[in-house]
């Protein structure tokens, strides 16, 4: 059944929310929408004021009950309000009792660019949340949306769910049965361990563009797509060794690569794995917020161009790409079909 990004939440929150009685959706218009939450689960469904502090709290007062409450927050930015709950309660409640309360709360909260949002609201703090104690999920792809509510919802972790808002039209045929339990995916044609890109949430969208282009001209690249970081086991000696299995490796990312995500998997890689032969480059925005104007955005973010580019001048190919940038790739949703990967 194909699926976009948003259909495959609410379809795997649905799913939940008749399986299990305890499992709950807690926030801000969550019982006004057209998905029928509120109406098919009257007992289940907790619409707010809006008061982040306040949800976050009585989110956590329920998991601390044996309940399995999820928290919609439509941005970072608003999530932040209740951020002293989310780190401070949640991600600390089971180790502060020594292992024997659980408080398996979750929050589902929106991030990155869209349209102008400007500097205020496309940030991912990814970093941020990667230091605590939750489990963290970056789903790229529907599949991984909807498997990812159903683990949450089976888990006695805390967890945040990323949600990248520039992800939300992308579709996949989604297996309602199989779930995927790896931390990450790598999408390749054939064994060759020459160049491989890593990247994470809406980067994958550029990643797969570039490699389907790049492919048309010949040339086959590996792409890992980190999915998430279980507070068990954030050092993944398995990812870390995959990685190492390639010569070439391009670190994409959607925002600043210093501090971020992907910086901490190459420290963790040449301090785990004490590689210094690896060829690195990496591919980010600059180490500022983000712009609001539709021109500023173009030479901020970047693209399957730069990918592209970066590919043929590693492979010796001295020319560059010339390509039309569409404008839901750059300022709103990307369509892409990812069966085709």
């Amino acid at each position: 059944m194909k699926i976009n990004f948003i259909s495959a939440i609410t379809m795997s929150q649905m799913y939940t929310l008749k399986k299990n009685k305890k499992f709950c959706i807690i926030g801000i218009e969550v019982s006004y929408d057209k998905l029928g939450f509120k109406k098919k689960f009257p007992n289940q469904v907790f619409e707010m004021p809006v008061s982040e502090s306040s949800i976050n709290g009585f989110a956590v007062g329920l998991a601390s009950q044996g309940y399995k409450p999820l928290v919609h927050h439509g941005r970072v930015e608003f999530a932040m309000l209740g951020f002293d709950q989310i780190f401070t309660q949640a991600s600390k409640w089971d180790y502060m009792f020594g292992g024997s309360y659980p408080c398996p709360v979750s929050f589902k909260i929106s991030l990155g660019r869209r349209e102008g949002d400007g500097p205020q609201h496309t940030e991912g703090y990814h970093s941020l949340f990667l230091q605590s104690n939750l489990d963290i999920y970056i789903p790229s792809t529907p599949q991984e949306a909807y498997d990812q509510i159903i683990e949450i919802s089976q888990s006695k972790n805390p967890s945040v769910l990323l949600e990248h808002r520039r992800l939300f039209l992308v579709e996949q045929s989604v297996n309602k049965i199989s779930i995927n339990k790896s931390s990450f995916k790598i999408y390749k044609k054939n064994n060759n361990k020459n160049i491989l890109i890593v990247t994470y949430g809406d980067g994958l969208v550029d990643c797969l563009m570039a490699k389907d282009f790049l492919s048309e001209m010949g040339i086959e690249l590996s792409v890992m797509s980190i999915i998430k970081f279980l507070s068990i086991n954030k050092n993944n000696l398995r990812m870390l060794k995959k990685i190492s299995d390639y010569k070439k490796i391009i670190f994409f990312d959607t925002r600043p690569f210093n501090f971020g995500p992907l910086n901490s998997i190459l420290g963790l890689l040449t301090k785990n794995l004490k590689r210094s032969q690896f060829e690195i480059h990496t591919i980010s925005p600059q180490d500022t917020p983000a712009p609001s104007s539709h021109l500023l955005m173009e030479k901020y973010y970047p693209t399957k161009k730069d990918i592209i580019n970066l590919v043929l001048n590693i492979v010796g190919k001295k020319q560059k790409i010339k390509i039309n940038l569409e404008k839901d790739y750059m300022y709103g949703f990307p369509k892409l079909d990812l069966d085709k990967f």
